[in-house]
């Protein structure tokens, strides 16, 4: 399948689901067209996801200087593509989509964007635009790239061809596509095509070439394309991006991206990135590690996930997972994970609970009512309750009131009751006022609080 094929293919599962998708994957593939004579490359089938592959990297930038048949024209909702965009919809339309551009020589891609560019219908005609460029960028990538500069242009809205173009490009051979986008002149289009470069470097091609290419970068970029080239690694091969990643030095890059490849190794062996971790000195065993693990695990088997977790020593690791993993259970299943927590004891438990009442209050009040109001009084009561009447506000503010007056902890009860006084006041500040005449806060804070409010209604007329 082309470059392209992927991308739009991507787009039909969200718009036309598996069975257009599985009507359209199997179809038997179209050989390449030819590439234009202005710019003369070898077509050959390649054994990754793409099937054309430009056979020498271009040794100069595109020059923006030069026209490339780019010209914004009149639409014409009566031609093929016209018809197309008004009368097709969802997976329909995309699957049209391709088959016109598949039909379209390469030598004619040029007419076929300056039809569409001026469809007054944006989202339909960049879902052509992405294919088109799809297409002659894993045939002819510098005239793409060349086409999609001068397209920008004509018209500054169409600025994200370039990022289809080296999306497309380096899944074939991103070392030129790495060129190309750092001869760009502009600074900022310069920075996003490193970075879809760095993000879509084809694993064909050593993936360490990469992060050597990151490591050349000027310094004020250096950590963030190492960041970029080692996440895409780690996609594709986390183990061997994890061998890699200590030469990012950024320290705050260094601790997302290490969490990052654990994530992604977790993904296809938790039991192996468990082990991997665990065999790392004890510095590098942090509870943002463990987390990465466990969550991608929880996904996957909860419970084979929660027994693992229980044999961490105890510390913040073991209280980080099983978050981690009350976050996932309760989501998938709330009964079995409500049950998991109740037999768990001390940090862990507050832990787990707090993460799974959090998941639940924001997503199911009434039930989560229910479930504070049996809750023994206590630390993890107060904090339940004070989550509850936050979401409570936003369409109860009376009850949430209530809610955050029955806090036990006198200085959490007076930040739960400012709290929802404050938000309430932004919807209805005359009731908010006559509430905070009885709210159960100090008087010293109730007086304070209302001049703020009485300050705010006088600003607002």
């Amino acid at each position: 399948m082309n470059s392209y094929w992927s991308i739009l293919l991507r787009t039909v599962l969200v718009f036309a689901g598996g069975l257009v998708l599985g009507h359209y994957w199997w179809q038997a593939p179209v050989p390449p067209p030819a590439p234009p004579a202005a710019h003369p490359v070898a077509v050959k089938k390649n054994l990754s996801a793409f099937n054309y592959t430009a056979a020498a990297a271009p040794s100069a930038p595109a020059d923006p200087g030069k026209n490339f048949g780019a010209k914004i024209t009149t639409w014409n909702p009566n031609s093929a593509v016209g018809h197309i965009l008004a009368t097709k919809t969802g997976g329909e339309r995309l699957l049209a989509i391709a088959d016109l551009v598949e039909q379209t020589p390469v030598s004619q891609l040029a007419d076929l964007i300056n039809q569409v560019s001026s469809c007054p219908r944006p989202t339909r005609r960049d879902e052509l635009l992405e294919c088109a460029y799809a297409k002659w960028a894993a045939v002819d990538p510098q005239g793409a790239l060349a086409n999609a500069l001068a397209m920008t242009k004509l018209n500054p809205d169409e600025d994200d061809n370039a990022d289809q173009v080296f999306m497309t490009w380096s899944g074939h051979d991103p070392q030129a596509a790495l060129a190309a986008a750092e001869n760009l002149a502009d600074p900022d289009d310069q920075h996003e095509a490193i970075r879809f470069v760095l993000n879509n470097w084809n694993p064909q091609d050593n993936p360490m070439n990469a992060v050597t290419a990151a490591q050349n970068l000027p310094e004020s970029e250096r950590n963030s394309g190492l960041d970029r080239a080692l996440d895409g690694w780690g996609v594709q091969d986390p183990a061997g991006a994890l061998a890699t990643f200590e030469q990012v030095l950024d320290p705050a890059t260094h601790t997302r991206l290490q969490a990052s490849l654990f994530g992604y190794l977790a993904d296809r062996d938790p039991t192996s990135a468990l082990t991997a971790l665990n065999s790392l000195p004890a510095a590098e065993q942090s509870a943002e590690n463990y987390g990465a693990i466990f969550s991608r695990w929880a996904s996957q088997d909860p419970a084979t996930a929660a027994t693992a977790a229980l044999d961490l020593p105890d510390g913040s690791p073991r209280v980080e997972a099983v978050q981690d993993i009350a976050a996932s259970w309760s989501t998938a299943d709330q009964s079995a994970a409500f049950d998991w927590i109740g037999n768990l004891t001390g940090p862990e438990h507050d832990a787990a609970l707090g993460k799974a009442l959090s998941q639940m209050i924001a997503t199911d009040p009434v039930a989560s009512s229910a479930y504070v109001n049996q809750m023994p009084d206590g630390p993890a009561r107060d904090n339940a309750v004070a989550q509850l009447a936050n979401v409570e506000t936003q369409s109860d503010p009376a009850t949430a009131l209530t809610w955050a007056g029955s806090v036990q902890n006198e200085q959490a009860r007076t930040n739960a009751v400012i709290s929802v006084i404050q938000q309430w006041a932004q919807k209805d500040p005359a009731a908010a006022a006559a509430a905070l005449q009885s709210a159960p806060i100090p008087d010293n804070m109730r007086q304070a609080l209302s001049q703020m409010l009485q300050q705010r209604a006088a600003a607002q007329h």
